[in-house]
């Protein structure tokens, strides 16, 4: 399965995934945002991401999250957020592949 935009139906996989990062980084006590609320502000387009699946089983192997911003000067950017790619799924060129789709989007 190749990497796609995230849909509503990947909410719990991301929100999954930035608690797993938090974890790693032993920083889980900073995620205070509840699931829900991510839900809510998924649908109403404040966060984004995409998703990528491993070619050879399938599984979810990383995710990226990034969101709009504006600048007086500049005007509209996107900022990462997050970007995972779990450790059985590194040097799989995951990651490029997630910073390639934000810097497309």
């Amino acid at each position: 399965m190749p990497l796609r935009a995230a849909t509503k139906d990947d909410v719990s996989l991301l929100y999954d995934m930035i608690v797993e990062l938090a974890t790693f980084e032993k920083l889980e006590h900073e995620v205070v945002i509840s699931r829900e609320q991510f839900a809510k502000d998924f649908d109403n387009k404040i966060v984004h991401g995409f998703v990528v699946f491993d070619d050879e089983d399938g599984k979810p192997a990383g995710m990226v999250t990034y969101s709009y911003r504006y600048d007086c000067w500049s005007g509209r950017y996107i900022y990462m957020n997050e970007l995972l790619v779990r450790p059985e799924y590194r040097n799989k060129q995951y990651g490029k592949q997630l910073w390639a789709a934000v810097a497309k989007a």
